[in-house]
């Protein structure tokens, strides 16, 4: 079976930080003359789907673009931004154990995650779960460039009543 997902979205008024904050201050400008912000337009788009066809696996793939109108060189976004991720689940032994696969992308160059995890049901209500988180930023301007020495190995115990 197949789910086939689409959105769209339009935002009015959206506040975006400027990127030339630095170069407004000149010696003698007043404060309040300093633009932090420029408020536009933005034109969204979503197309997913999700995949259940084959036994015990799920896989899931989504695409988002984000386009500013009337975008100019001093916002701190680009002009045309797109994320896509895909997901691959395999539920093993009776669907005790679960392995996880998730990669996402951005796009102009923001970085990449990549996680890899699998989790255990022990016994009703108690699961155990380990796994990876890598991210990769493409430039120090990148968003996920503070994650970049971030690289994680997670164990987790959860038990439910």
């Amino acid at each position: 079976a197949a789910l086939f997902k689409a959105e769209a979205a339009y935002r009015k008024n959206k506040k975006i930080i400027r990127n030339d904050i630095l170069d407004q201050i000149v010696p003698g400008s007043e404060f309040a003359t300093i633009g932090t912000t420029h408020t536009k337009d933005q034109m969204e788009g979503l197309l997913g789907m999700e995949y259940t066809g084959f036994e015990n696996l799920r896989l899931n793939a989504e695409a988002q673009v984000l386009h500013t109108i009337d975008w100019h060189e001093n916002l701190s976004v680009e002009e045309t931004q797109w994320t896509g991720y895909v997901q691959a689940t395999k539920d093993l032994l009776n669907q005790t154990m679960e392995i996880d696969l998730l990669w996402v992308y951005t796009h102009p160059g923001s970085g990449q995650i990549l996680r890899l995890s699998g989790s255990y049901d022990l016994f009703d209500g108690f699961e155990i779960e380990t796994g990876i988180v890598l991210y990769d930023a493409g430039s120090a301007a990148a968003d996920l460039h503070a994650y970049k020495d971030r690289d994680r190995v997670y164990f987790r115990v959860k038990y439910s009543l």
